[in-house]
């Protein structure tokens, strides 16, 4: 591989510039290597190793106060759905009753038991979803127990 910098004739041996010294600032062309790339200059030096990581806070610890006041909270958006649960239920029995007295077929009150029960079933699950969801947040042992 010849050097693409200065002429064949200008050059020495090994690919050296007349006189045997390489230029200032430039290390010494060897034929034996393959020159790939470049690098750009540092314009400041090294900052050295990156700073210590900082120490994390301390653990928060739960309010009961504030446990107390979600509970509260969760009791209330879940107090339509236990209502809707309890009206379903009894409204099923008293369609079961009826069936049983002879007072509605049994086609239209099996028909009315399935709905009330689908009903109870959605009602139920979605309030058991938010008790779920109160108590995978905190630990149960750090939940105060409140009405249900």
């Amino acid at each position: 591989m010849a050097d693409v910098t200065a002429p064949a004739a200008a050059q020495g041996p090994a690919g050296q510039p007349p006189g045997g010294q390489p230029p200032r600032g430039r290390p010494p062309f060897r034929r034996d290597r393959v020159y790939v790339g470049w690098q750009y200059t540092l314009l400041s030096p090294d900052p050295g190793p990156p700073p210590r990581r900082p120490t994390p806070p301390e653990q928060e610890q739960l309010s009961p106060e504030w446990a107390a006041a979600q509970r509260r909270e969760e009791n209330l958006l879940n107090r339509p759905l236990k209502l809707a649960f309890c009206a379903a239920v009894v409204l099923a029995a008293g369609l079961l009753a009826a069936w049983v007295t002879g007072l509605l077929r049994g086609l239209l009150a099996g028909f009315g038991i399935v709905i009330c029960l689908v009903g109870a079933a959605a009602a139920g699950y979605a309030a058991w979803q938010g008790e779920q969801a109160l108590r995978s947040t905190w630990p149960a042992a750090r939940l105060p127990a409140g009405p249900r």
